[in-house]
């Protein structure tokens, strides 16, 4: 095995090292890296700052927002009351589910699946019952079934 002469290989791993560091400055790897960087931060720079999208909405609307309730009275002076609904038919077919319903003992109108009335939402139509959704939450009504509820 040869013998590594020391003394005369220390300047040059030196010499090597320091070649190492300049092109390390000099060919940065990370600059793709700090490009992408910049323009991530001119995008955030884009940006609305903090708070200000409060700002936007009119202030009529959040006069509005404010004035109505989030929940629905159930009790009181001024409490909801439930529609008297009459399920007269049901029409199902391969392109509609429709109810036949009077509500409040109005004349009966047809209502399709989605479709609203008097605060009333269609929301299933069965081969005997139909379901609603209402300012209270859901309710079924059995075909024939006698009004109940409101003005009946």
């Amino acid at each position: 095995m040869p013998v590594v002469d020391w003394e005369k290989l220390a300047p040059a791993a030196a010499v090597a090292a320091g070649l190492c560091a300049v092109a390390s400055f000099w060919l940065d790897p990370s600059k793709p890296l700090q490009a992408r960087m910049d323009g991530v931060q001119a995008q955030l720079r884009a940006l609305p700052k903090a708070g200000t999208a409060f700002q936007t909405v009119a202030p009529s609307d959040v006069t509005l927002l404010a004035q109505q309730p989030i929940f629905v009275m159930s009790t009181g002076a001024n409490a909801y009351k439930e529609k008297a609904v009459k399920l007269i038919g049901i029409s199902i077919s391969p392109g509609r589910k429709a109810a036949l319903v009077s509500v409040d003992g109005q004349p009966a109108v047809w209502m399709g699946v989605g479709e609203t009335q008097d605060e009333l939402v269609l929301i299933e139509v069965g081969s005997n019952a139909v379901r609603f959704d209402t300012p209270v939450g859901a309710r079924t009504i059995n075909i024939n079934e006698p009004a109940t509820g409101g003005a009946g």
